[in-house]
């Protein structure tokens, strides 16, 4: 017992410090990146747990800064509201109210129907470990709708680029063929025809390559998942008129 009571008042005054120093360095955490602040569950509880609290600490702390990407939402600094939460009884209650009110906001920025503020206002009360629980799998869920929606975004914009390079190469197609159509001079003696008929098969052979290289390269927009096999069949029988 008296070991403890030494040692946990000096792990305290670190922490106090470490954090005093790390917000002295960067006093604005909202543009900072967000997958930091992920945390799975099963870690969180173990770290709860077997560190007799100091986790609970560093924990809020590290909401308080992820809360504050919240738009429109006054600044709060986390040292500030670690210290609060440390010697002010009662206030983690306020604390965990205001903050599972701003992972409501994102929450709800993200089309989730989840709503925390109630149920983490009661739990902080009679159970508060676990109303910490629920605010962090709320932030976990949050923080996997972004990365979620980034990766959907990011395959749109992949089509559209693949879309702009097939209507660049068919454009190019057709200003590299019907101009030479149209420049076909049509003779009807025997070198007139002989000339058409070798016009006519490099023509032919034109058209080949075209395709081919059209299939290609949806054959690899196949490869990197960006249309499936069933679009890729209906392209290539367009494109070989079959």
């Amino acid at each position: 017992m008296v070991f403890i009571a030494v040692f946990v008042p000096i792990i305290l005054i670190i922490l106090i410090v470490c954090v005093g120093v790390s917000s002295s360095k960067s006093t604005d955490t909202r543009n900072a990146p967000i997958d930091k602040y992920y945390k799975s569950l099963c870690s969180h509880i173990c770290l709860s747990i077997f560190t007799l609290g100091i986790w609970q600490l560093i924990w809020i702390y590290r909401m308080t800064a992820f809360t504050n990407i919240v738009d429109n939402k006054d600044y709060r600094k986390p040292s500030s509201k670690l210290l609060l939460c440390i010697f002010i009884p009662l206030y983690i209650i306020f604390w965990i109210f205001k903050t599972a009110q701003r992972v409501d906001i994102l929450l709800c920025k993200q089309d989730s129907q989840t709503k925390l503020t109630n149920c983490c206002l009661l739990l902080s009360i009679f159970v508060p470990f676990l109303s910490c629980i629920f605010l962090q799998d709320g932030v976990n869920e949050y923080i996997m709708s972004v990365k979620r929606r980034d990766i959907i975004d990011d395959d749109n914009e992949d089509k559209s680029e693949v879309s702009e390079e097939i209507e660049d190469v068919a454009g190019e197609d057709s200003v590299s063929i019907l101009p030479f159509l149209k420049n076909t001079n049509f003779h009807y003696d025997e070198d007139g025809s002989e000339e058409f008929a070798n016009d006519s098969i490099e023509i032919q052979e034109g058209k080949e390559l075209v395709s081919i290289e059209t299939i290609k390269k949806y054959k690899d927009l196949l490869d990197k998942g960006i249309i499936t096999q069933e679009e890729f069949n209906a392209k290539k029988k367009q494109i070989l008129g079959l």
